[in-house]
C-alpha cells in the first residue's frame, strides 16, 4: 500500500470515528433537548458568533400495529397490492395517506407526534465552525463529553436573549 493509500485510510477511519462519536454525542443532546428547547434557539460559539439554529419538528407517523388486520383491509380494498402480504411501496403510500388524511385504516395507528430536533446553519456558520475547531476556541473534548446540566453555560448573543429566532 503506498504512502498516499495509508494516509487516506488512517484519516478515513479517523474521520468515521469522529463522526460516529459526534452522533452518539448529538444523540445524548438530542434527549435533552427535546426536554428543554423552548421551540427555537440560537447556537452561539464562545466567541460569540452566531453559527446556526436549533430548532424542535412535530411530525405525526403512521405505525401498522395490526399486521393481520391491515393485511385484510388491503385484500378488500386493493386486492392487486397484496401477494402474501402488502407490498412495501403501497404499505408506505397507505400510511403517508393515513397521516395527511388524519385517517386510521384498519390495523393502522396515527402516534401521537415524532419529535425531532433539526439544526440550520446560518451562512458561514459551518465554515465558522470548522475555524473554531483549527483555531482551538473550540476544543473536541469539549464536544464529545457531555457535561452535566448544571454545568451548561446560557450561550445566546445579547441581542436575543428575550427573542430567540
Amino acid at each position: 500500500m503506498s504512502g498516499r493509500v495509508a494516509e487516506l485510510v488512517w484519516r478515513f477511519a479517523a474521520i468515521a470515528g469522529a463522526r460516529k462519536a459526534m452522533r452518539q454525542m448529538t444523540d445524548a443532546h438530542e434527549v435533552e433537548l427535546i426536554e428543554t428547547l423552548p421551540g427555537r434557539a440560537p447556537a452561539v460559539l464562545p466567541s460569540g458568533k452566531r453559527v446556526a439554529s436549533v430548532s424542535l419538528n412535530w411530525e405525526v407517523a403512521a405505525v401498522v400495529v395490526d399486521e393481520r388486520a391491515f393485511l385484510e383491509w388491503v385484500r378488500r380494498t386493493r386486492p392487486d397490492e397484496v401477494i402474501e402480504s402488502v407490498r412495501e411501496s403501497y404499505r408506505r403510500y397507505v400510511l403517508e395517506a393515513a397521516v395527511r388524511a388524519g385517517e386510521e385504516p384498519p390495523g393502522v395507528h396515527l402516534r401521537e407526534r415524532v419529535l425531532s430536533v433539526t439544526t440550520s446553519f446560518a451562512k458561514g456558520g459551518l465554515a465558522e465552525i470548522t475555524r473554531a475547531l483549527e483555531a482551538g476556541d473550540v476544543g473536541w473534548d469539549e464536544l464529545l463529553n457531555v457535561p452535566e446540566p448544571t454545568d451548561l453555560p446560557p450561550r445566546l448573543p445579547p441581542d436575543s436573549a428575550t427573542s430567540p429566532s
